[in-house]
């Protein structure tokens, strides 16, 4: 009896081991140790995908960059083929063509002005000159008749055929019919002058072709 007391005892104070199945594993998770080579690796890496995001936000935003600047160059381009479609086409040849006959006629107007200019300029003054002219032989004629008498210009006004009514009448009458004829005497003898002219340089030409033939 007092061994299966004893027995007993024992039996009840005694743990019983547990089997290998029953045991617990440690979780790897919380008893994995990293070196300080493996956080530098790890802290590398993580700098390098932030670098490689960085780059790809830039590049998305170039890419969407150019691609507005694309859809605003096709619509500037659109608006220009419209507008030229719009207008009529010319032909640069007619256009240089009509440009130089404008020019031309430009041209010929404003030398055509200066012609006139020139010729109304001659025109006066060779109407200024033969105003003068009559005037001269007016003004000399009623010296000459100053000092005349009645009888005197009676017998004047019968050779040139015209009436006595008065002296000083008769003085500015006789003037004028005397002037004229010598104005126009003078004139006859100004439009010989130029084929005078030309006549000796003629003759001096012939004159010098034939020193040069000697």
């Amino acid at each position: 009896m007092r061994n299966k007391r004893g027995a007993a005892v024992v039996t009840e104070t005694s743990q019983p081991e547990e089997s290998p199945a029953g045991k617990q594993r440690a979780d790897p998770s919380t008893t994995t140790m990293y070196t300080p080579k493996d956080l530098e690796a790890l802290r590398k890496a993580y700098k390098a995908a932030l670098v490689g995001k960085e780059m790809a936000i830039k590049e998305a935003e170039k890419l969407k960059e150019r691609m507005a600047n694309m859809d605003a160059s096709r619509v500037r381009i659109s608006t220009r083929k419209t507008a030229m479609k719009k207008t009529t086409p010319r032909n640069l040849k007619m256009s240089f063509y009509a440009v130089e006959v404008e020019a031309d006629e430009e041209g010929k107007e404003k030398q055509r002005e200066s012609v006139n200019g020139r010729l109304r300029s001659i025109v006066d003054v060779t109407h200024d000159l033969e105003v003068a002219k009559m005037a001269g032989f007016r003004e000399s004629m009623l010296k000459e008749l100053r000092r005349a008498k009645k009888q005197d210009m009676e017998e004047i006004c019968m050779e040139e055929g015209i009436t006595y009514i008065k002296l000083n009448q008769a003085k500015a009458d006789v003037a004028e019919i005397k002037a004229s004829r010598n104005y126009a005497a003078w004139l006859k003898e100004k439009d010989k002058e130029p084929q005078d002219e030309d006549n000796a340089d003629q003759q001096y030409a012939t004159s010098n072709e034939d020193a040069g033939d000697e």
